[in-house]
């Protein structure tokens, strides 16, 4: 049986494979979309998941949260959130203590970085760029992936 960590690996796997099809091969407006006026931008969105996930790497190693980070180029959110997601699997693969329960991870921050990502999934759409279909079931997804779906993310977004 797995453990509780190696399950969090996988769900943070699930979570950069899903962004990843999100993300790659968006037009370059798709950052600076927005379906209204009181609505975020997708790079503000993005930005927020980035800053999410830099908060999970704080949380699991027992820091402060850190300010949120101002938002920056689509390019560059893009970057900072897979950097975050390496940063955070990377820790998680050692035997380091986890200063927070698995549990309140999955309930916060991650639940919520899949929620915004199909948020951006459904804006692609909106934006008129769907993404093509996926089946999320069959991939079998290495736990070391991170670098690679950065690569698929970023591809025609730079």
């Amino acid at each position: 049986m797995m453990s509780d960590r190696e399950l969090l690996r996988h769900l943070l796997a699930s979570l950069t494979f899903r962004s990843a099809q999100a993300l790659r091969d968006a037009p370059t407006r798709f950052g600076a979309y927005r379906p209204c006026d009181t609505a975020m931008s997708n790079a503000e969105i993005l930005a927020h998941m980035g800053n999410t996930m830099e908060w999970c790497c704080c949380l699991v190693q027992g820091q402060e949260r850190p300010p949120n980070q101002p938002r920056a180029e689509w390019a560059h959110e893009v970057e900072r959130f897979y950097t975050m997601l390496q940063q955070l699997d990377d820790y998680l693969a050692t035997d380091q203590p986890l200063s927070i329960p698995i549990e309140k991870l999955v309930k916060g921050p991650i639940a919520d970085a899949l929620t915004h990502t199909g948020q951006l999934a459904m804006l692609r759409r909106i934006c008129g760029a769907p993404m093509p279909p996926t089946s999320y079931f069959k991939p079998d997804m290495p736990l070391d992936s991170i670098a690679e779906m950065k690569a698929e993310a970023l591809g025609s977004n730079r």
